[in-house]
């Protein structure tokens, strides 16, 4: 990738040896052409991509040869002339409302006017001037001054044209410029072939070489291909075989980014020939090698663990369960490699191999549900075993009740109320009196202490008096809703409503007044309709794990605006473990951090601290089918 262009309307151009490429989220378009990409230590020579005025993109195509895209008619020119001067072996532009600028290799530079006759030529030829024929760059700062960037330097010119100031030349070294840009306090930043990188602070007239902060060094030999100053204030410094530099100054940090093959969110390629930044905030990066990287600050806001970050003898594949400890370890039941906490000193945990459900309790005790082995308490801070309890069975979900006491749902073996010291203190199956709906409980949800809701595998959900001991069916409208049973696999309650999350039904949101069930599916903009867990934010709003990524749904203020909730999708793309979750791997933290479990590890995130940019995307037109043919048209 030589360049990258972002256009007015939002789309992403990107060049290549081999062709044009138009990005608009989705798909790729090409079109024809060939782009230089020519890099060594001392110099390039690389196709470019420049959005111009009305409507026209710029390309310097194999060759240095000049040629414009509309981009209302995609209708490509060829420009050996302009205004018969002719342009060989063209560098760069750049085009504001004013002036259209031409940098050559070996001509100097070229100044077209808005006049036919308003043409100006600069060069070593002309006095006080340039110091090199040779034009890497132009480039207007925010004090309309413009800059030209040579083989040898770099020349201020004013806003009129006439006034021109030389920078970094003497006779002892020669300084390549490659690329400059400002930042936001005005501060200008430029990139050289081989000799690091240099600042001019807003005052100052003289550049100076940039060599890093107190306790943290900026090479001074580097081959820099490309600058970007970000929103944020941050310098992107792009290398030849050195990888990205990222400039906090704020912070008086750098950050080094190189390519890693182990890591697929690392960058692409360590030779970075083009940095640009959408109108969103997120960053492109072309490399030399390895395609199109893209930053985002909001995939910083969800943290993965996985064998990709991990050290080899800790694996959480297929997360089942999670908690946290009271000096804030991450315990990770998993389906297949047992128990792990993740902490200052991470470590598998017994010998356990099948993790069904985890709790801490308000002593900070740690409760392990197993599959097929019944269910352990261990200390939470020495990690030994306290008890042992319904040996042989399959816990699917625990809740802790305001007197300590838990509440543990089973398969097969209904529902049982134990307490740490005296062990079992009830018992509920499809036998007992009363008798629950049936023996497989996959979720549980308090009301207030005494009334618990009670959510079965295929046999929908009742309440449990649980001082009373009385038994109320609530859910008699839910087969009513879908053709065949609908398996329950998670549960939260609100006091207006009971959340309901489904394995292929959707979520279900159940009126605790009436009993009255609304159904949100992918018809009404679910993702997916399968949730395997609901867990608040304490923001307002509910997230939803299912097999498509996480789903954020706000809450809404009444129980009739349930159909209009707005609701908010997060994927792979955002930095998840993966699109697909697990039934009881969600949690919220003491903290307010959540965590959801899947296929492939764990994230985790603050919700408070989500940076996701919920925008509206601009809407392009690009194509009108009458009779579904294309319509031609010239507006």
């Amino acid at each position: 990738v030589t360049d990258i262009a972002i256009d007015h309307m939002g789309f992403v151009w990107i060049a290549t040896q081999d062709g044009l490429n138009r990005f608009d989220g989705k798909d790729f378009i090409t079109f024809p052409g060939n782009f230089d990409d020519i890099t060594t230590p001392t110099s390039n020579q690389l196709g470019k991509i420049i959005c111009g005025e009305n409507n026209k993109l710029w390309l310097i195509t194999r060759g240095g040869k000049l040629e414009s895209l509309d981009l209302f008619t995609q209708l490509g020119s060829v420009h050996k002339k302009i205004r018969n001067q002719l342009l060989n072996n063209v560098s760069c532009v750049y085009q504001d409302s004013n002036h259209l600028f031409i940098g050559t290799q070996q001509e100097g530079l070229y100044i077209f006017g808005k006049q036919p006759a308003h043409l100006k030529k600069l060069s070593t030829a002309v006095p006080n001037t340039l110091l090199s024929n040779e034009i890497k760059s132009v480039f207007k700062d925010s004090r309309q001054q413009y800059w030209v960037l040579t083989s040898d330097g770099v020349t201020r010119l004013s806003a009129d044209l006439r006034a021109a100031k030389s920078f970094l030349h003497n006779e002892s070294e020669t300084i390549r410029a490659s690329a400059i840009a400002e930042d936001e306090t005005q501060s200008l930043w430029l990139g050289s072939f081989g000799n690091g990188l240099f600042l001019k602070d807003k005052d100052s007239e003289t550049f100076r070489r940039f060599k890093g902060f107190e306790h943290m060094s900026f090479p001074d030999t580097l081959v820099i291909e490309t600058l970007l100053a970000d929103k944020e204030g941050r310098i992107w410094v792009g290398t030849f075989s050195d990888g990205l530099y990222v400039i906090d100054k704020k912070k008086s940090v750098i950050h080094h980014l190189l390519a890693d093959k182990n890591d697929p969110f690392s960058l692409g390629y360590d030779d970075v020939l083009c940095i640009r930044q959408d109108s969103r905030g997120g960053i492109w990066i072309g490399t030399d090698g390895g395609g199109v990287s893209y930053y985002d600050n909001r995939l910083s806001s969800f943290e993965t663990f996985s064998a990709d970050n991990l050290p080899a003898n800790i694996a959480i594949e297929q997360v089942r369960a999670i908690t946290t400890d009271q000096e804030n370890n991450t315990w990770i039941g998993t389906a297949i490699n047992g128990l792990t906490v993740l902490g200052k000193h991470p470590a598998e945990i017994g010998n356990y191999k099948k993790i069904g459900a985890l709790l801490t309790d308000r002593n900070g005790d740690i409760w392990v549900g197993t599959q097929e082995n019944g269910l352990d308490i261990l200390d939470g801070r020495t990690r030994k075993p306290i008890k042992k309890m319904l040996p042989g069975q399959t816990i699917w979900a625990m809740l802790e009740e305001g007197n300590g006491s838990v509440w543990v749902a089973t398969r097969q073996q209904g529902l049982y109320k134990v307490d740490k010291q005296y062990g079992e203190l009830e018992h509920f199956d499809e036998h007992s009196n009363p008798a629950i709906a049936e023996n497989n409980v996959r979720t549980m949800a308090f009301t207030r202490d005494s009334l618990l809701y009670i959510g079965f595998d295929k046999k929908g959900i009742q309440l449990l008096d649980t001082k009373k001991k009385q038994l109320v069916p609530v859910s008699k409208n839910i087969p009513s809703i879908f053709n065949g049973s609908v398996l329950i696999r998670s549960m939260y309650y609100t006091p207006a409503v009971l959340w309901i999350g489904t394995f292929g039904s959707g979520l279900l949101a159940m009126e605790t007044s009436n009993g009255k069930i609304t159904a949100i599916t992918e018809k009404q903009g679910l993702r997916n309709n399968t949730i395997y867990g609901i867990q608040p934010d304490g923001l307002g709003s509910i997230w939803l794990s299912t097999n498509k990524g996480l789903c954020r749904l706000r809450i809404p203020s009444a129980p009739e605006m349930i159909n209009r909730a707005d609701m908010f999708a997060f994927t792979i793309e955002d930095g998840l473990q993966s699109n697909e979750f697990n039934t009881g791997a969600h949690y919220r933290s003491p903290d307010g951090r959540l965590f959801f479990g899947g296929i492939k590890g764990l994230t985790v995130f603050d919700p408070s601290k989500l940076s996701r940019r919920e925008q509206p995307l601009p809407v392009v037109i690009t194509q009108v089918l009458t009779d579904n043919q294309p319509l031609h048209t010239d507006t």
